[in-house]
């Protein structure tokens, strides 16, 4: 599974570690307006010991290879990450999704990234087909999901998805 990759000066993805848990959580918590009303995840994150609990899920689910949570990092700063929920092997797909505090907005980053783990998830897990799923008023994460192809295989969009338990209209 995925292992440190540059995605441009300066800026590293990595699967996150239980090393992370202070940054992690730290950003999480700085974010939680910007990120909860979008992340179907982010706000069961409220304790250290929930985020070191999602860092051992991602962590075997990578040794699995069912999946990934890879951190995006911005000149040594957590600015957010990269997940694969599942690696689905005899249908070969899987679904990616992204995410990034605030102020690292508007910088490439998810872009860079999202592509990164598209590429991946096709090139060397063989997959033919890479979901993201986003509200349908998260334009900034429509409009990364446009911006992310790929040469290979299906890459497709779903625009749906709750956040915070309350459901989203969908559009594809």
């Amino acid at each position: 599974m995925p292992s440190r990759h540059s995605l441009a000066a300066g800026v590293t993805v990595r699967p996150l570690e239980l090393s992370d848990t202070p940054r992690f959580i730290e950003l999480i918590t700085a974010n939680r307006g910007h990120l909860d009303r979008w992340l179907r995840w982010s706000s069961s994150i409220r304790t250290a010991d929930d985020a070191r609990a999602l860092i051992d899920t991602f962590a075997a689910k990578s040794a699995a290879g069912d999946g990934f949570h890879c951190g995006i990092w911005c000149d040594g700063e957590l600015a957010g990450g990269v997940v694969c929920w599942y690696i689905h092997r005899q249908n070969r797909n899987a679904e990616v999704g992204y995410w990034l505090g605030e102020r690292f907005v508007g910088r490439g980053l998810a872009v860079r990234a999202a592509a990164w783990a598209v590429d991946q998830l096709f090139t060397v897990e063989g997959l033919h087909r890479v979901e993201m799923q986003c509200g349908v008023a998260n334009s900034a994460s429509r409009a990364v999901a446009n911006r992310t192809g790929s040469p290979t295989g299906s890459w497709t969009t779903s625009c749906t998805g709750c956040s915070s338990g309350s459901g989203r209209d969908g559009a594809g």
